[in-house]
């Protein structure tokens, strides 16, 4: 097995979004208890019971999904690994060989990415893998592809990486 330089699991930190989440739930909840448990419809045309338990569905799996997510970053020998449970169930692997140029760098999520997640970049941005802040490792393909997976930990990220990417010739930040 390679030798492991670096690794770093993260979850959402944004208490905003958090927040957002949790109220539009409780919302859901509170109609659920009046008209379900309580025998008071709600507003003034209510919906059928079975189509408010149905849509209760959405935001508690959404929860669910927000709460057990986590991007998994890992740098050895091989290359670079990355998993984003639950949307991938195995680690993926990026090959040094496959890679161009590599680099941690600073970015603006919404503007670039719109948003956190599993992203499509806008404006030649290539794809993104993030769950929060605003810097990430910049893979860059041979053949010009792109790809950037977010971190917290920019500066343990950019010492590992430099490790192979020097070996390899792939360091260089766009200037």
């Amino acid at each position: 097995m390679a030798s492991l330089l670096y690794s770093e699991t993260q979850r959402s930190r944004q208490i905003w979004l958090w927040v957002l989440m949790i109220g539009i739930l409780a919302l859901f909840f509170w109609v659920f208890i009046q008209q379900i448990i309580l025998g008071r419809p709600w507003g003034d045309d209510p919906m059928p019971d079975v189509l408010l338990i149905f849509i209760l569905v959405i935001p508690v799996a959404v929860n669910l999904l927000f709460f057990f997510s986590k991007l998994e970053t890992r740098l050895d020998e091989t290359g670079i690994h990355y998993r984003y449970f639950p949307f991938h169930l195995k680690m993926k692997t990026v090959k040094w060989e496959d890679l161009e140029r590599v680099y941690v760098r600073k970015y603006q999520p919404i503007l670039e990415y719109g948003g956190w997640g599993l992203r499509v970049g806008m404006f030649r941005k290539g794809s993104a893998i993030n769950v929060s802040g605003n810097m990430g490792l910049q893979l860059v393909f041979k053949g010009g592809r792109k790809m950037l997976i977010g971190t917290n930990n920019p500066d343990e990220l950019r010492a590992a990486a430099r490790k192979f990417a020097e070996k390899k010739n792939l360091l260089g930040d766009p200037s």
